[in-house]
């Protein structure tokens, strides 16, 4: 049941990233939409692990917060890494994740001939 309850968050998230991020992009231009979403969607996660408990992290994180973006895992881990005294390790992650995906956008506009 949980699984099923994650998977309609999970679609929630995606709806609410989809409006905010039109609504944001209409009134400013992209990229706006994606960076707000991504922004908000860190602060939410940190606020679910900082407030909520077990089926409620899991479904708001996962779930709803993963259907929003995937942005605020990705600096959730690099926060971790930080904390954790590795700066250096944090800062490999946070940069060579983001080089790795815009070479793999890019890689996959021009196979696809969108370049």
């Amino acid at each position: 049941m949980i699984w099923l309850v994650m998977a309609l968050a999970g679609g929630l998230g995606a709806v609410a990233r989809v409006l905010t991020s039109d609504k944001v992009n209409a009134r400013f231009g992209a990229p706006w939409g994606t960076i707000t979403v991504n922004i908000v969607g860190t602060f939410l996660l940190v606020v679910l692990l900082g407030f909520g408990k077990g089926d409620v992290v899991f479904v708001g994180g996962v779930g709803a917060l993963g259907g929003f973006t995937t942005f605020s895992a990705w600096m959730l881990d690099s926060v971790r890494l930080s904390a954790a005294g590795g700066s250096n390790a944090a800062l490999r992650h946070l940069f060579g994740v983001a080089l790795v995906a815009v070479a793999l956008a890019g890689a996959g506009l021009w196979m696809f001939g969108a370049f």
